[in-house]
């Protein structure tokens, strides 16, 4: 009876420790959910680590021709300066990344 007891007390005992560490709260009051296995990097505060995409290298050719040329027929000849402040204004309304516009003004002050 004594051995049975004991081996219910212990299998609760490691259900509670592995519920526990399954779902964390964060400082905010929100449950996070957060899978330990024995393979898994050390825990994170209840956050996902995920690793960068590498970087993809963009056309600047065919960038200026997927995102401009729908409203702009050929590019105007404006100084490097106005260009920059430009591509500033059209990365808000176009919508463009960081890398878009960066290589779209390449493109345009070549």
């Amino acid at each position: 009876m004594k051995s049975r007891t004991l081996i219910v007390v212990l299998v609760l005992a490691i259900v509670a420790i592995g519920v526990s560490g399954f779902a964390q709260q964060n400082a905010n009051g929100s449950r996070t959910t957060v899978a330990k296995t024995a393979a898994s990097p050390a825990p994170t505060g209840g956050m996902a680590v995920q690793a960068k995409p590498a970087a993809r290298t963009i056309n600047p050719d065919e960038a200026y021709k997927a995102n401009c040329s729908r409203c702009h027929v050929a590019p105007r000849k404006f100084s490097d300066r106005a260009m920059a402040t430009i591509m500033r204004h059209m990365q808000v309304r176009a919508n463009l990344t960081a890398e878009e516009t960066k290589a779209i003004l390449q493109y345009l002050t070549e």
